[in-house]
């Protein structure tokens, strides 16, 4: 079996053991971390998806940038092409749940941004070391959105997703930072 695929099985494995309760509190902690960081305080644009278990909820992250009067882009994804486009929320009614299980802007309602508008651009995944290796959900979106984005790339991360080292490969992009939970320095 493919390396990838055993570290994917793995960490989910692990993270589906989090009862709905921690995973809301722990993934909680971990945007609190974040947000008490300079790159968010910073940021007026920020690129991030609606997260499907087993990363991180960025519910609270979300619902931050609208307290902080920050512009949320989240990317409608183009299966055919494997591309996104980001457009910017300004409130939940403005999202739908696509035939593939995800929640993404209704085109209509909001208004497209470039990538390179953002200046915070948070990176989904399943596993990731601290030098800013990832280990994406094996789509490749954001391995073909990342070589060409110039802002500040970072991941949010439990504890059971860090590894000391994963497979990479040429395309793969390293992320800036990753915040690891119970990490202030990350």
């Amino acid at each position: 079996m493919d390396k990838k695929v055993m570290i994917r099985r793995e960490v989910k494995s692990l993270l589906q053991k989090m009862s709905q309760a921690m995973y809301r509190e722990r993934s909680a902690c971990i945007v609190s971390q974040l947000t008490g960081r300079n790159m968010w305080k910073v940021a007026k644009c920020m690129g991030v998806t609606k997260a499907i278990f087993p990363e991180v909820d960025t519910v609270p992250l979300i619902e931050q940038a609208w307290c902080d009067e920050k512009e949320i882009a989240l990317p409608r994804v183009h299966m055919r092409t494997k591309t996104m486009a980001f457009y910017v929320v300004t409130s939940w009614d403005q999202l739908e749940e696509t035939k593939y299980g995800l929640l993404e802007p209704v085109v209509s309602k909001c208004r497209r941004v470039d990538e390179q508008a953002m200046d915070l651009m948070i990176v989904p995944g399943v596993a990731f070391t601290r030098k800013g290796d990832r280990l994406g959900m094996g789509g490749g979106f954001y391995d073909r959105l990342l070589p060409a984005y110039r802002g500040t790339t970072v991941s949010l991360c439990f504890e059971e997703q860090l590894r000391r080292v994963l497979p990479t490969e040429d395309h793969d992009v390293k992320i800036d930072h990753v915040v690891v939970e119970g990490d202030e320095s990350g």
